[in-house]
């Protein structure tokens, strides 16, 4: 009897060890996944989910990189006002990220759209009175991913027979 009231009392046996470390590690791993949440990764707004891309000449980009299937989001474009010729933006976009998603809106709705090799063209008509007070025309696609995981894809502004430095970007999708 003396013995079981000898390994009863003794703190330093190694189940109790053992426990302490199961514990320890569940603590980081809440911690971790309470700060993951925090800044965006599983969705929503945070602190690495909501991220600009900028070109070389202007063009901006806003989106989520964290998305959930099935969850309506957004791409945000900023496209600078001397870009546009003759009224119009041309807004090339990878047909393979495309395939992945599915458009609810496009606004302003695009006046064409047609597939050239790996990518899709979009023409807008665009008047000089949409850029009044920023110098930037916006366009917002309304999307749902169809797919889970990494979407990458580049986004460029035709200009005639010139085209705009790449924006290249990816997002992951979460079910």
């Amino acid at each position: 009897m003396q013995n079981d009231e000898r390994y009863a009392l003794m703190p330093d046996h190694p189940f109790v060890r053992s426990m302490w470390r199961v514990q320890r590690i569940g603590w980081w791993v809440m911690l971790a996944l309470i700060v993951a949440a925090l800044v965006g990764v599983f969705g929503g707004e945070g602190l690495l989910n909501s991220t600009n891309v900028r070109s070389t000449d202007g063009v901006e980009l806003h989106y989520n990189r964290f998305i959930h299937e099935l969850d309506p989001n957004d791409l945000e474009l900023r496209i600078p006002q001397h870009l546009a010729s003759n009224g119009q933006l041309q807004v090339a976009i990878d047909l393979d990220y495309l395939r992945h998603l599915e458009f609810q809106d496009i606004n302003p709705e695009p006046e064409q759209a047609f597939s050239a090799g790996d990518r899709v063209i979009y023409t807008f008509q665009v008047d000089s009175r949409q850029a009044l007070g920023t110098g930037f025309y916006t366009i917002l696609f309304g999307m749902t991913p169809t797919r889970i995981g990494v979407l990458s894809a580049s986004l460029s502004v035709i200009q005639g027979e010139s085209e705009s430095a790449p924006l290249r970007f990816w997002q992951i999708v979460y079910p």
